[in-house]
C-alpha cells in the first residue's frame, strides 16, 4: 500500500536521505513513515507519538499498510523512546521551533548521535535554528513550502561545524537568504506583519520602560525591509 502525503510532508520526505533509518517524532497518523517505506526510500522507520489518539491512529495506519515489519510504533515523549545511534535521521515536523529545541535538549545524547535533522518548525522558528548551530550541526539546506496558502519553513541540518550566524538570520533563514528563495519576500512580509502587531501592542500599553523594546522591534522591521529590497 502506497501512502499519499500532503505537500508539506512531501517536502519533508524529499529532505530525508534514502536508505537511512528514520525516527519520526510526533508521527501523528504515521503518514510519513508509511510513505517512506512503501516507496522503498527508507528500510526502517521508528514512529514516536505520545498522545493517545494519534498513537492509536498511527498503529491502525501501519497495520492497514501491512508494513509492521518495517515501521515500529513507540509510545513516548520526544526522543526519549530512542537509543543513541538507533536512527541516523531525526524528523521533527509540525511543532513550534521552541518545542523542537526543548525536545532535542531533553535527549542530547540521542540528538547528538544522529547524522541528519529534518525540521519543519512553526513560529517561533529561530530557537530550532539556534539549537542546530549550537550543538554540532550546520544548516545544510532550507526550503519554504506553500500548502493551502500557508508557508512552512523546512530545515535540513547535518553534522559539522556551523559558521557564525546572527539572530536576525536565525529568524529568517540563512540559507533561504543566501539562495534568495522565490517565496522569501512573502515569508519576510509575514514576519514583518507580526512585528508590526507587536509594535502596535507596545504603543497601546500603559506600562512604562518600553522604549528599548519598541526600538528593538523597529530595528528588526527596518532590517526586514532592507532585506526585502535586496531580493
Amino acid at each position: 500500500m502506497e501512502a499519499k502525503l500532503p505537500a508539506r510532508l512531501r517536502a519533508v520526505a524529499d529532505y530525508i536521505p534514502p536508505g537511512e533509518t528514520v525516527a519520526d517524532i510526533g508521527t501523528d497518523h504515521a503518514l510519513l513513515p508509511v510513505y517512506l517505506v512503501s516507496r522503498g526510500l527508507n528500510p526502517q522507520v521508528i514512529a514516536v507519538e505520545k498522545a493517545a489518539g494519534p498513537l492509536e491512529a498511527a498503529r491502525r495506519a501501519v497495520a492497514e499498510s501491512g508494513l509492521n515489519a518495517f515501521i515500529e510504533i513507540r509510545a513516548g515523549d520526544g526522543l526519549k523512546p530512542l537509543r543513541p545511534g538507533e536512527a541516523g535521521v531525526l524528523v521533527l515536523a509540525g511543532m513550534g521551533g521552541r518545542t523542537i529545541a526543548e525536545i532535542l535538549d531533553a535527549a542530547p545524547v540521542v540528538a547528538g548521535a544522529a547524522d541528519t535533522l529534518v525540521l519543519q518548525p512553526q513560529e517561533p522558528v529561530a530557537p530550532a535554528r539556534r539549537w542546530v548551530v549550537d550543538h554540532g550541526f550546520r544548516i545544510d539546506d532550507e526550503n519554504l513550502v506553500d500548502a493551502g496558502g500557508r508557508l512552512y519553513p523546512l530545515i535540513r541540518a547535518v553534522k559539522g561545524p556551523a559558521p557564525p550566524v546572527d539572530e536576525f538570520l536565525l529568524e529568517v533563514g540563512p540559507v533561504l537568504v543566501a539562495k534568495k528563495h522565490p517565496l522569501l519576500g512573502r515569508y519576510l512580509a509575514g514576519i514583518a506583519e507580526r512585528y508590526r502587531h507587536v509594535l502596535a501592542e507596545l504603543d497601546r500599553s500603559a506600562r512604562g520602560n518600553l522604549d528599548e523594546r519598541r526600538a528593538a522591534v523597529r530595528a528588526r522591521l527596518q532590517r526586514l525591509e532592507e532585506l526585502r529590497k535586496c531580493l
